[in-house]
């Protein structure tokens, strides 16, 4: 069996705002350990705000760089510029045709360029639209077929391949692990190219939250309506079960509310995880095959802050090293599955850290190069296969 090969990664969003360019970049991810790149388009290089020209100046001094460095860009990534936006789920179809032709139709020559792959977090389904099973199902269709027609035309321009991150809730779609594993055979079968997820491991706090209430919660949640108190903290799916709860709270028996709620429920599945979507290392298991960017940051599995793999955060956090590889050879090992792409060749294990703007430079430096030097314990050069990585973890174990 021929194993993936395994590289660590840096994403240089640390670095927007503060060093922009390619030759001021570059020699400070070397620095920091890493000889491969993630490109945040919010690094200057948004094809929706970069003209022609600049462009190519950008692919030239990124070249130039690659070559007198040793270093390569594995892939571009979507930032905060375009997250912020529905984009492909955008209701009005000029919208979704103006990204399409500005934003991958410009970014997928320059990847194909340099031999990389693109990876994205660009949709959200408007909340109108999560109301109903029919008007979800419609939206995650269009979505399907939009994706299905770009991952045909990347492939098809020069291997360039797509991977669509896993967020964190209901409205970005897809979110759960049976969920994405349907949506990437659906994709994939509609576009006749692979097309990907990407796998963030500080995602899933968003899942633990989503899930389906107990009985009993909503229960309390009944009783704190009839009381008149602000009802907080509990995730009820669509805006129908808030309405039963608010407007009828007073002159229902509790039994009954809790029935008309629970019927509801049922019928919106979609809007809620399951407690296995809320583990990381489930997602890995199930669905790193298919992940061939891994987003790495450190979680004490409460919140999403992107952390460093610092000592201090290390301690109290989630993320191990030893953990997320053996999960994701359990994952490969599982062979290929009917209905899914190919299994992928390699997996770019990705810093995506975030420093502050308030952040002290040299502080925010020593955790990057402190979070890299930890990850080169367990991954000590790039492009070695995953068994092999295991197999030393074991070893180091006797």
């Amino acid at each position: 069996m021929q194993y993936p090969k395994v590289y660590l990664v840096m994403d240089n969003c640390f670095a927007i705002k503060r060093w922009v360019r390619p030759s001021e970049w570059m020699p400070v991810i070397k620095d920091l350990g890493a000889s491969f790149v993630e490109a945040s388009t919010d690094n200057e290089i948004d094809p929706l705000f970069s003209p022609p020209a600049y462009r190519d100046n950008w692919l030239a001094e990124a070249r130039a760089e690659q070559k007198r460095l040793g270093m390569t860009i594995a892939n571009f990534y979507t930032g905060y510029q375009t997250y912020r936006t529905a984009g492909m789920a955008h209701p009005d179809e000029h919208v979704r045709q103006h990204i399409k032709k500005e934003w991958f139709g410009r970014l997928v020559p320059l990847a194909a360029e340099l031999g990389a792959g693109i990876g994205f977090s660009f949709h959200a389904i408007p909340h109108n639209a999560l109301q109903t099973a029919a008007s979800f199902e419609a939206a995650e269709s269009q979505l399907a077929d939009t994706y299905a027609e770009l991952a045909a035309l990347a492939w098809e321009r020069g291997s360039v391949q797509l991977s669509c991150e896993q967020m964190y809730s209901p409205h970005q779609t897809p979110w759960k692990i049976e969920q994405t594993k349907k949506f990437l055979s659906l994709v994939g079968s509609r576009g006749g190219a692979p097309f990907y997820t990407t796998i963030d491991v500080g995602h899933m706090v968003g899942q633990r939250r989503f899930q389906r209430p107990s009985a009993e919660a909503i229960l309390q949640a009944i009783g704190a309506a009839r009381r008149g108190e602000a009802v907080r903290g509990i995730w009820l799916g669509p805006d129908q079960c808030w309405t039963i709860l608010q407007s009828t709270a007073a002159r229902t028996e509790e039994e009954d509310l809790l029935g008309e709620i629970n019927a509801l429920m049922d019928t919106h599945a979609y809007l809620f995880a399951e407690p296995r979507d809320g583990d990381i290392y489930a997602w890995l298991e199930e669905l790193g095959a298919w992940s061939p960017i891994i987003h790495l940051q450190q979680t004490d599995g409460v919140t999403s802050s992107h952390a460093p793999f610092t000592s201090a955060n290390n301690h109290k956090g989630v993320v191990h090293g030893p953990k997320v590889l053996r999960a994701l050879l359990r994952s490969w090992e599982r062979g290929e599955q009917p209905g899914m792409p190919p299994r992928v060749p390699a997996f770019f294990l990705t810093f995506e850290l975030f420093v502050a703007n308030t952040a002290y430079l040299h502080d925010s430096l020593t955790q990057l190069r402190e979070s890299v030097d930890y990850w080169r314990r367990f991954v000590p050069e790039d492009g070695r296969n995953l068994k092999e990585l295991v197999d030393a973890l074991q070893e180091d174990a006797k």
